[in-house]
């Protein structure tokens, strides 16, 4: 399933259905369609790779989430899918140094469409609505962040981030304890062990957010 490739990263197999794509960088990604129920869906793909250090352990792996492009006419390419980069998930073993300033935690999130205009600006008017509906339950819950989150949102589709704020560089914790410490510990380590556990609960994770996701845009296109 995994191959290595010219940089020592180890990333998916090109096979029957698997797609080749950029992150936007010049860096080519094998990519599979995610598997939705007994179909896959053919808008939605998942790139894995993985990295080791010279004794074999881990050092970081990076699973991304894309979704085929309709506003790229044409590549150079033609082997290459268009796609747009939304969410990352990232896991990285190479330890801050001892006065750094600031320690990511590990593992985490990046969510690449942060801007909530872009998301919703320029779709049709059931995704817009479905996006929307989302905001609002959100709201719902009863917790400040969740709060906090919707009066962003809320400002944000008036108008787009301001490119001075790059939000996709911010590191969202998948695994901090900061309800139960004090001084919960930031950076868990990731070994074989570890990652036979947690991968493939992340990836179904990831999988039930888009199958939701998608299922609140179908409602809308009904209720139209």
């Amino acid at each position: 399933m995994l191959q290595e490739n010219k940089d020592g990263i180890w990333g998916l197999r090109q096979e029957k259905l698997a797609i080749r794509t950029t992150d936007g960088k010049d860096r080519i990604f094998v990519a599979w369609p995610i598997n939705l129920g007994t179909s896959f869906q053919f808008n939605y793909f998942l790139s894995f790779t993985i990295s080791l250090f010279a004794n074999e352990s881990i050092k970081d792996l990076n699973i991304k989430l894309f979704r085929e492009s309709t506003e790229v006419s044409e590549y150079i390419d033609s082997a290459i899918i268009p796609t747009e980069l939304l969410l990352r998930a990232e896991w990285s073993n190479e330890k801050a140094a001892k006065d750094a300033t600031f320690i990511h935690a590990q593992p985490h999130w990046h969510v690449h469409a942060a801007k909530v205009f872009d998301l919703i600006g320029n779709r049709p008017i059931e995704v817009q609505r479905a996006f929307l509906e989302l905001l609002r339950e959100e709201e719902k819950e009863d917790n400040p962040v969740s709060q906090f989150m919707a009066e962003s949102n809320e400002v944000e589709m008036k108008a787009e981030q301001s490119d001075d704020t790059p939000m996709f560089r911010f590191h969202l914790a998948m695994a901090a304890d900061w309800c139960s410490e004090k001084k919960a510990v930031r950076e868990r380590d990731l070994d074989e062990k570890t990652l036979q556990i947690w991968l493939p609960q992340c990836l179904e994770y990831i999988r039930e957010q888009v199958e939701y996701i998608m299922g609140k845009m179908r409602q809308s296109k009904t209720m139209k």
